[in-house]
Formats: C-alpha cells, sequence, structure tokens
C-alpha cells in the first residue's frame, strides 16, 4: 500500500469490511465523523428487535458497542498523534452517551494504554504515567507528542477510567480465549445493572441475552439469587426462544419454573404454528390448505389448529384420533408473512387463557414437523408416555420424508426418526429388564394422549421394525398368539387335542397365568383379571404372603378351558388353514371331476364356502371396536397384500359363477374363469408360511423381490413388444387375426429369453405348403411376405440384425441385469429378514387375535353370535383387550410414573457411555490440558508483570536517593565540609537495573 504519497489523506483501514464515508464539505480535514458516529450509534440504539421486519419483543435492541481495534501504523507523525486523539475522543464521546465500550487489550497502542491503567483510580492516572507509557508504545513519534496534547489525553483517559460500569477489558489469555460477542453482551450488562429501571431494566438484559444466544451468561448473571423471576415474566422470551429454535433458553426457562401447562394455550400454539419456518413442508401445507377454504392469496392466509389437526391426520394416516377435534376457528396472527406488531404479541400473552390438555405433547409435535432435534429432545424428555411419544414422533419424520424425497432435508428427517426409534427401543429394553409385566401392558394400554392408539400400533404405523424385533416386544406378541395357553406347550400337544377334544381336560395343556407362570389343572377362576390393573397385582401379593394353605386357587372350569382353547389365535390359525386346505380340495374336485352343467350339491357346498369367506372379509372390512371409522379401517384392510389376494379371489369367483349360472352356452366361460381364481385361493395358501420364522422370512424375501425386479421386468417386456411388432410388421402382411397378432407380438418374442429362437427370420426354412397366402377362412399361420412362388420377399438382413440386437439387449443384458440385481437384494433382505418377519408378525397375531373362533363354514354361528354381542349388548370380543388395554387413572398414573423413571435410567446410562467413549475422553483431556497451559501461561505473565513493577519503583527509589544524596553533596561543599572534587556515580547500577528490567521484559 503506498502510504508515503498520501499527503494529508488517510488509506481506510484494512481491517474492517465496510466503511461509511462522511462529507461535510472540508478537504483533508479529520474528526468530522465522530458526531455523526455518535449520532448514528444513539438511533441504533433506540430500534426494536424484530423478526422478518416485525417487532416481536416491544424493546430495545441494547446499546451499540464501540471495540477497540488494532490502529494501522503509518509513516507520518501527524496521523500518529491524529489517529490518537481521535481514538480517545471517539472512545469518550460513545460513554458519555451511555454507549459501552469493550477495550480488546493488545490490539492497539492506545487499547493498551487504557487497559493498563484501566484497574487503577483516577488519582494515579497521573501526566507521568501517562508519559512514561506513550513513551514505551511510541518510541520513535514520541517527541512529535506536545505537553498539550499529552495533558488532553490523560484528562480523556481519567474520563473514560471513571466510567468503569461502561468499559470492558477484553484480556484474551485472562478469559480463556472468550469471544467477543461475550465481552460485548457482557459489557451491555453490565452497563444495564448500573442503571435502576427494576422490572424492565431486568427484562431489558434477558432479551438481549436472548437475542444474542447466550443462555450461560444469562444463567450467570441475570438469573442471579437478587432477582426473582416471575413464570409470567419470561413468556415472552419463551416465545421467541421458541420460535427462534434456541433450546438453551427453552430449557433455562423450565428450570427456572415455567410451568408449560400455564405457558401453552391455544392462541400461543396457533401464533408458533403461523410462526414456523416458511422453508418447512409443515408450513408449505398449512398455507396450502388454509389458502384452499378460500383465502385469495397466500399471505394472507391463517393457520388454524383445524388445518394442523388435519395435517397430522394425513401424516398418520388416520391410525390415531383427532390431536384438536372440533377445534375452533379462532383469531391468528403471522410473525412472518402477516403484519403484527407489539399490540399483538401482548394480547396473545394477556389473552382469556384457553390452556391445552397436553402441552407438552403439541409442543414436542411442533417441533418435530420443523425437525428440530435439540428443541425436541428438550419437550421428549418431559413427556411421561415417552416411548408413544417417540413412535409417532417417528411416523410424522418418516412420513414427511417421503413426501420431500430428493430434497436436502430428506436425510435430515430420516435420521432424525431413526434417532427417535433408538430412543423408543432403549427406554423401552430398559423397562422390560426391570419388569416383564409391566413393559407388556406399556405395549398394549391406549394412549389417550397419542391418539388413543397403543404403542404396539404406533409401531407398526411407524414402520419401526427395530423396535417391533425387540425380545420384550416378541415375547408379549407370543403370549398374545397362545392366548391363555401356555407358550411351552409344544405343538404335537396343540394337534391332539385340536383332533381329539376330550384330552383338553386331561392336563395334557398347561395354561398361563397373568405373572407368566404355567398351571396344569388350576387357576383363578376370575377371567375379568385379563385387563392386570394394580389392584389384582395387590391382591396376588397379599395372597401368596399368607401362604399356600390359606390361598389356593381354584380348578379352571370346563367351560372355561373350551373358551380358553378354542380362543388361542394360534388355534384359530391352525383351524382356519385346515379347512382352507379342505376348501381348496374341494374345489378342484369340483373343477376337475363334478362341473357339470348344472350345479350338484358338492358345488352348492362350494358357493356357501365361498360365501362364509366373503362373510369374514365384510366382517374385517366393517368390524371396528377400536372406533377408528370405516375410512380408515378399509383403508388399512385394503393395503394389506393377503387381503388384496382374498379380494381378486372372490371377484374372480364372482365373475365365474355369474358366467356359470346365467346361461348354458357360458358355462365353460364360467369354468375357466373359476380355474383361474382357483390360483388365487392357493397364491393366499402361502400365508401359512408366514408363522414359522424360517419360511416366513422367506415368503418376505420373495414379496421384496417382485417389488424390486418390476422395474427390469417393465424394461423386458417393453423391449419384447418392440420386438415383436417390428418383425410382425416386417414379416407379415396385414395380419387380422387376433390370436396370431398376440402370438407373434408377445408370445414368440417371450420364448427368445428362454433360448426358443424363431425360423420365420430368413427364408431358408420358409415352406410354402405349412403356410397361408391370406386370412380368410385359413387356422395355419400367414405366409412371410413373398412372390407368391415360395421365393422371400422381406430384407432378410434386417430381420437377422433385429433378432440379434434383442438377444443383446433382451437375453444378455436386463435377464443378467436382472439376475444380478436379485442377488443383491436376496442378499440385503435375507441380512434382516428375521426382523422383517418379526415386524409382519404382528399383523398376523392381530388378524387373528380378532377372528372368531370356529373356522369357515361353521364362521357364520360366530359371526351371528358376534353380531349379537356386539351389536346389541355393545360387549367387546373375547381376546380383544389382548393387544388394547384401557387402563383407569390410577392404573394409568402407576404405570407412566414407573415408565418415566425407566427413562431416566435409560439416559444416565447413555450419558455415562457417552462419557467414556474414547473420543470424549480425548477431547476431555485436550481441554483440561488446554487450561492448565493458560493457567501456566497467566502465572508466568503475572510474574513477569510484578518483578517489572517491583523494578520499576526500586529504579524510582535510587533516583530518589541519589537527588538527596547529591543534596546533601551539595550542601557540605558549599559548607567547607567535603571537597569539590566528590561525586556520586550512579551510572553502572542504573545500566545494570535497565538491563535487568529488558531481559525480563
Amino acid at each position: 500500500m503506498d502510504v508515503g504519497s498520501q499527503g494529508g489523506l488517510r488509506c481506510l483501514d484494512n481491517n474492517h469490511t465496510h466503511f461509511i464515508l462522511v462529507d461535510d464539505g472540508t478537504h483533508g480535514r479529520c474528526g468530522v465523523e465522530i458526531p455523526v458516529r455518535t449520532q448514528l450509534e444513539e438511533f441504533i440504539s433506540q430500534q426494536t428487535m424484530q423478526i422478518g421486519g416485525r417487532e416481536i419483543l416491544g424493546s430495545r435492541m441494547g446499546e451499540p458497542i464501540r471495540a477497540a481495534v488494532r490502529a494501522v501504523r503509518e509513516s507520518a507523525t501527524l496521523i500518529h498523534n491524529l489517529r490518537t486523539f481521535l481514538l480517545c475522543q471517539t472512545i469518550y464521546n460513545s460513554m458519555c452517551n451511555n454507549t459501552p465500550c469493550v477495550i480488546v487489550e493488545g490490539s492497539g497502542r492506545v487499547a493498551n494504554i487504557i487497559s493498563e491503567v484501566a484497574n487503577l483510580s483516577s488519582s494515579k492516572i497521573t501526566i507521568s504515567l501517562i508519559k512514561e507509557k506513550l513513551q514505551n508504545y511510541f518510541q520513535e513519534s514520541y517527541d512529535t507528542f506536545t505537553e498539550t496534547q499529552i495533558i488532553t489525553w490523560t484528562k480523556r483517559i481519567q474520563d473514560i477510567v471513571c466510567m468503569g460500569s461502561l468499559l470492558t477489558i477484553l484480556r484474551e489469555e485472562k478469559d480463556g480465549g472468550q469471544g467477543m460477542d461475550v465481552a460485548m453482551l457482557q459489557a451491555v450488562l453490565r452497563a444495564s445493572h448500573s442503571d435502576d429501571g427494576g422490572q424492565e431494566n431486568w427484562d431489558r438484559q434477558l432479551k438481549l441475552a436472548v437475542s444474542w444466544n447466550r443462555a450461560d451468561i444469562a444463567e450467570t448473571q441475570i438469573f442471579s439469587d437478587d432477582r426473582t423471576w416471575k413464570p409470567a415474566d419470561l413468556y415472552p422470551s419463551l416465545m421467541v426462544s421458541l420460535i427462534e429454535d434456541k433450546p438453551a433458553f427453552v430449557h433455562l426457562f423450565l428450570d427456572h419454573g415455567v410451568c408449560l401447562s400455564e405457558f401453552l394455550t391455544t392462541e400461543r400454539l396457533i401464533c408458533l404454528y403461523n410462526n414456523t419456518d416458511p422453508s418447512t413442508l409443515i408450513y408449505i401445507k398449512l398455507v396450502s390448505l388454509a389458502t384452499g377454504e378460500g383465502w385469495s392469496e397466500v399471505a394472507q392466509s391463517t393457520i388454524g389448529l383445524h388445518h394442523v389437526s388435519g395435517i397430522l391426520q394425513d401424516l398418520l394416516g388416520k391410525l390415531a384420533e383427532p390431536m384438536y377435534p372440533g377445534a375452533p376457528y379462532s383469531r391468528t396472527w403471522s410473525l412472518f408473512n402477516g403484519n403484527i406488531g407489539m399490540n399483538d404479541i401482548v394480547d396473545v400473552m394477556n389473552g382469556d387463557p384457553q390452556h391445552l390438555k397436553y402441552p407438552v405433547r403439541d409442543l414436542l409435535i411442533w417441533c418435530i414437523v420443523q425437525h428440530r432435534a435439540e428443541l425436541s429432545e428438550v419437550f421428549w424428555n418431559l413427556t411421561q408416555d415417552s416411548v408413544a411419544g417417540a413412535l409417532l414422533c417417528t411416523k410424522i419424520l418418516r412420513e414427511l420424508a417421503k413426501e420431500e424425497e430428493g430434497m436436502a432435508n430428506t436425510e435430515e428427517m430420516t435420521s432424525l426418526a431413526d434417532v427417535y426409534e433408538g430412543r423408543a427401543v432403549g427406554v423401552f429394553s430398559e423397562c422390560f429388564s426391570n419388569d416383564e409385566k409391566l413393559s407388556d401392558n406399556l405395549l398394549t394400554h391406549v394412549s389417550a394422549e397419542w391418539g388413543n392408539a397403543s404403542v404396539l400400533e404406533l409401531a407398526q404405523e411407524a414402520d419401526a421394525q427395530i423396535f417391533m424385533s425387540q425380545v420384550g416386544v416378541q415375547l408379549s406378541l407370543t403370549n398374545v398368539w397362545w392366548g391363555r395357553l401356555s407358550a411351552d406347550n409344544s405343538v404335537l400337544q396343540v394337534l391332539l387335542c385340536m383332533f381329539l377334544f376330550p384330552l383338553i381336560y386331561s392336563g395334557l395343556l398347561t395354561y398361563r397365568t397373568r405373572a407368566g407362570n404355567s398351571v396344569s389343572c388350576t387357576a383363578e377362576t376370575q377371567c375379568e383379571q385379563e385387563a392386570m390393573g394394580v389392584r389384582c397385582d395387590q391382591k396376588n401379593v397379599m395372597c401368596s404372603n399368607m401362604g399356600s394353605a390359606l390361598c389356593r386357587p381354584r380348578p379352571y372350569s370346563c367351560l372355561w378351558k373350551i373358551m380358553a382353547f378354542f380362543n388361542a389365535p394360534i388355534i384359530k390359525f391352525y383351524y382356519n388353514y385346515l379347512s382352507y386346505v379342505g376348501f381348496l380340495v374341494l374345489f378342484a374336485y369340483v373343477l376337475i371331476v363334478d362341473f357339470q352343467t348344472y350345479p350338484s350339491w358338492r358345488e352348492y357346498l362350494l358357493y356357501a364356502w365361498v360365501i362364509t369367506l366373503l362373510c369374514e372379509e365384510l366382517r374385517q372390512l366393517f368390524y371396528d371396536p377400536a372406533q377408528y371409522g370405516f375410512v380408515t379401517n378399509a383403508y388399512r384392510y385394503i393395503t394389506n397384500f393377503w387381503n388384496q389376494i382374498e379380494v381378486l379371489a372372490l371377484c374372480f369367483f364372482a365373475v365365474g359363477v355369474i358366467c356359470r349360472l346365467v346361461r348354458t352356452d357360458t358355462v365353460y366361460l364360467g369354468r375357466v374363469f373359476l380355474s383361474v381364481d382357483y390360483i388365487f385361493f392357493c397364491i393366499h395358501l402361502l400365508q401359512v408360511f408366514t408363522v414359522s420364522s424360517v419360511t416366513g422370512a422367506q415368503v418376505i424375501v420373495f414379496r421384496r423381490l417382485l417389488k424390486d425386479t418390476y422395474f427390469f421386468l417393465f424394461i423386458a417386456f417393453i423391449l419384447m413388444v418392440a420386438y415383436g411388432v417390428s418383425k410382425q410388421a416386417i414379416l407379415y402382411i396385414n395380419e387380422t387375426r387376433w390370436d396370431w397378432i398376440f402370438r407373434h407380438v408377445l408370445y414368440y418374442p417371450y420364448l427368445l429369453y428362454y433360448g426358443d429362437l424363431p425360423l420365420d427370420v430368413d427364408g431358408l426354412n420358409f415352406d410354402v405348403t405349412q403356410c397361408a397366402q391370406n386370412t380368410t377362412g385359413s387356422d395355419v399361420p400367414l405366409c412371410v411376405y413373398n412372390d407368391g412362388n415360395g421365393n422371400p420377399l422381406f430384407p432378410q438382413w434386417l430381420t437377422i440384425i433385429l433378432l440379434c440386437l434383442f438377444l443383446i439387449l433382451g437375453t444378455l443384458l436386463i435377464v443378467n441385469m436382472a439376475i444380478a440385481v436379485i442377488g443383491l437384494v436376496y442378499n440385503d433382505v435375507e441380512s434382516h429378514a428375521d426382523q422383517l418377519w418379526k415386524f409382519y408378525r404382528f399383523s398376523l397375531i392381530k388378524e387373528y387375535n380378532d377372528r372368531p373362533a370356529l373356522p369357515p363354514p361353521f364362521i357364520v354361528f360366530s359371526h351371528l353370535y358376534l353380531l349379537l354381542k356386539c351389536a346389541i349388548c355393545r360387549q367387546p370380543p373375547w381376546g380383544y383387550t389382548a393387544l388394547r388395554r384401557v387402563l383407569d387413572e390410577c392404573q394409568k398414573s402407576s404405570l407412566l410414573s414407573w415408565e418415566s423413571y425407566m427413562k431416566d435410567n435409560y439416559q444416565h446410562k447413555q450419558q455415562q457411555q457417552q462419557q467414556e467413549s474414547q473420543e470424549n475422553l480425548v477431547k476431555g483431556t485436550s481441554k483440561r490440558v488446554s487450561a492448565v497451559m493458560r493457567l501456566v501461561k497467566m502465572k508466568k505473565r503475572g510474574k513477569g508483570h510484578r518483578l517489572e513493577g517491583r523494578l520499576a519503583v526500586l529504579e524510582e527509589q535510587m533516583e530518589q536517593t541519589t537527588q538527596y544524596l547529591t543534596w546533601i553533596i551539595s550542601a557540605l561543599t558549599e559548607n567547607g565540609v567535603c571537597s569539590n572534587t566528590l561525586t556520586l556515580d550512579f551510572t553502572e547500577p542504573k545500566r545494570i537495573l535497565a538491563t535487568t528490567t529488558d531481559s525480563t521484559a
């Protein structure tokens, strides 16, 4: 930079990024910008805190801060003198306007002088001290300073130091390397402490700390023992912390007495949803829904709780009940997109409170839909039903990730969903290791807080495969699968009792009690204890304490054993599939042997059997004891793979029977439809293999392979059609018979995939006697394009090239790629096939837990009994409470308190594992070493400063001693006591002292 030829002009300081140029009409005059700078700082200090152009706090941003920075060294001495004066004057003017200043020690010579004298009183800041400091820091230009300038600077420095509440010295080594933002905020807080503004001053300090996101400073300097904060005083700052995603402050406010049940009202929740991040998918969906209700512009849309409830229902797949049923429309505000000021915020804070029943849940969902990980963790830690809450968060995040597939936030939401599934797994594992019985209740209890859904239902909807594959979950499902029979019974024992009913009373089978023990023939007779409440547990404990002699359980009744046996899901499953095999045998016999012109009694029996199957499917479709609603129940029914196969089979059967019975000339057509329909019924038989962990996993692998190879099958079909059409058009002229068109276009090209090469692509094998020249009344294939004398005229070279291309692309590439993909997919699915089987096992167990006891065709009697019991008597079916238990308030409170305690244990173990991890140990060691090194440097520096001070005092004392001795010698010489030649030489001691001082410095 050329600074030698600037003359009276100044170079811009390259330590700054922005400049404000002030022109008052003069040329080369410095210092005219100081009044303008002061006015600008005063104007900025009067501005309000805003978000998106809207005031949200109604308070001042706080005073601006002037920080002393390193001055650029110039060659002209006039520049040094003027810069020193202007810098002191700038700091003084700012502090006179109550603007806090931060002086960074070591950033410049003036900053160093002020830093060194800041701890001294004004009486000790003398002209001689300032001269000494100036001489030390302005060695080459010190002689240019006039006495008047030094006096003026001394006065200014004294005035600056006197305003100690506005002055902050930032010493990087002493302050542990804290940032400039920390020092600036501390400066503002120190200045605010000196003001006597009461609660208003405290609020201003808190809002400043929130705006700077420094919860650590707020905790140490604002929430002190000499201040008493009311929870209501923290509500505005809490709102801002939620909107701006500052979890540290939310946690701080909760620790200082904020009650979310008092804080969160309907109006505030609406305000939060109206101020979600405009870039998030949830905001776009909410605005789109609100716009669809008649708003002309998106910017004018108003989001209400009924919109939020609708969006959540879409995300949850209508599994859970509406979060805000019947939410009324109310006035809403938007901080980002609407016109809202401080008065509106006061209305939100002070309006008529309509408190929500589950404030923690509502805030957790609000954070989750915006995928705010840290803030959502704060509220999840406060939830009681934490396992259900984590699974519902997993469901919401995965649904949002599906809708945002391919966008930047997809991976973030997917990883956050995995985190919440992991938390659900961790908490439940801790619960299961502590108490298996209570953990079983935790899985099946209906949570009113999370939409009246159970944990198992939420896990299934959230596709939480890891959660469902846990040992505790599978053990609970196994208990449901065996019903009141003990899982210790072998399959042989069950099959013997299925075919020989009297063996049920012989003691061959063992039954399961609620405590998990197996008993042979005796147990309690009260079936209503199936719900397992707290009172039952207390009764059992008291009973066990009384001794076996006084509390012997009474034997099971015969009716109880019959009901327990036939209502066990495993027994239902075996009977249904034995019945299904009998149905397939009857179906095959009718199709092959007994399909007459008019139906026989066996065929009528088959029709009746199918009608009972149809009745069972209708029961599954319409029967809704959990009151999900018909739409939800129908959606869950039709999305099940096996139900799709069953519906397709029943539709084909209906078409076949109609063709069979309407007219005699369509009997054969009906037979064809029924023959194809038999295939679908046989495919449904594959469901029997899903019971086994080995064969069930293979069925899941097969389904996954079909899904993943669909793309290659589609490409193969396109190539097949392309080749077939082109070959047909080249070889055959005007073929009108659709059966032969199908053969040439689809069937023959399809055979090429299996190596069946065609013979008509060249003229070598052409035989005019084996084909017809036209299609009129002929059943033989059409001849290729020829001259009529047996000589083909089509371009043989082209058909051969097309055949080769099809073989290369279709057979060689596509087929082999499909085989390779099948191998990769098989290996991938096979690695976690057991986990997939455990996940889908819940659907099978739930289906047969709800299914009537009698198999088809006798199931019609169960349907009549069910209609009488449920539709008329309003009683739940046998075994319905096995997967959905509604606990009373006492039982629920006890269960959730235990779950919260287990969650705390889980989090404590997680923290211990993190602290003991190798990475954290290395980080902790590094921090401790850094702290020790800083302390060593500070200690060395302190010793150097103390030694330098001592040497300075010693030098001053030596000078005074020299002056006194010189005065004594002069007096003695005048009186003739001593000779005039006597002199004192203190040069050598001074030189030694100066050398020592320099080496110390």
